[in-house]
């Protein structure tokens, strides 16, 4: 079985792709680790992007946990209605996290207040990070 998520942190972008299947324990555990440090800068802005899979319940109190109570701009690409949920539900703790279609990038990068190399960078991680996740499939 491949990865069901990966990561890329650039300058105060922080990219993350999942799959259809959500993280195990193991995959968040290492995604805490490798990049708490980074989420919990003032300034970093974080696009998500799922094809389904989300975190747990349990595993988002970890994430909550190892980044402190410091809100972060989040925006998440889906088009699971799933997912959406869980968004509407994390916008009690950040309510600066909203979700975007798919399609919607450029809304999300609006969202997120990026600059236009910062708009192209997310464009090209977005796609190396899901050929990563297709190609550890």
């Amino acid at each position: 079985m491949g990865s069901n998520l990966s990561w890329r942190t650039e300058g105060r972008l922080h990219v993350c792709v999942h799959n259809e299947r959500d993280p195990t324990n193991v995959e968040w555990q290492r995604y805490v680790n490798s990049s708490s440090e980074h989420v919990a800068k003032l300034d970093v802005r974080i696009l998500i992007l799922s094809r389904g899979g989300s975190p747990s319940g349990d595993q988002r109190r970890v994430l909550m946990s190892a980044i402190g109570k410091r809100t972060k701009p989040v925006a998440l690409l889906t088009d699971n209605a799933i997912a959406r949920t869980v968004v509407v539900a994390m916008r009690f703790f950040n309510p600066t996290m909203k979700a975007f279609k798919t399609s919607e990038v450029s809304e999300a990068s609006d969202f997120l207040g990026l600059t236009q190399n910062e708009r192209s960078r997310a464009v090209v991680l977005l796609a190396e990070l899901e050929r990563e996740l297709a190609q550890a499939g």
